[in-house]
């Protein structure tokens, strides 16, 4: 986590300096630095949802559970990137439509499993 501290606020503070020369290259530096790091926010969290798979076989969850997480992890993490890189560019209205859309997903993504816990409740009572 050191490591990749140092690289944001070393990518942050050449940014700074840049953009009072050419600050259409300090936006190609933040977004190539937002790359690297989603992709190495990625790659940890590949380990998490392996053991997240491992420990549901061995609970004998259902499999679609684990996906639609995984999914609407995926959703939040690029909606978000997405939203910084736009807000970074000084897009503000652009960024608030992508976190918007994205909260959106999430909620179509769940609304099936929404109605069957609305069953399953309905059946108690």
């Amino acid at each position: 986590m050191i490591k990749i501290g140092i690289f944001g606020i070393t990518a942050a503070f050449l940014a700074l300096i840049i953009k009072r020369e050419k600050e259409e290259y300090a936006i190609l530096l933040v977004l190539a630095a937002g790359v690297m790091l989603f992709a190495g926010a990625a790659a940890e969290a590949a380990a998490v949802i392996d053991f997240i798979r491992d420990l549901m076989e061995r609970l004998s969850f259902d499999m679609d559970y684990l996906t639609v997480l995984i999914k609407m992890l995926g959703i939040t993490y690029a909606g978000e990137f997405s939203a910084a890189v736009c807000r970074d560019a000084g897009y503000h209205s652009i960024a608030e439509q992508l976190r918007l859309f994205a909260k959106l997903s999430i909620v179509i993504l769940s609304l099936p499993y929404l109605s069957y816990f609305a069953a399953a409740v309905e059946s108690f009572l």
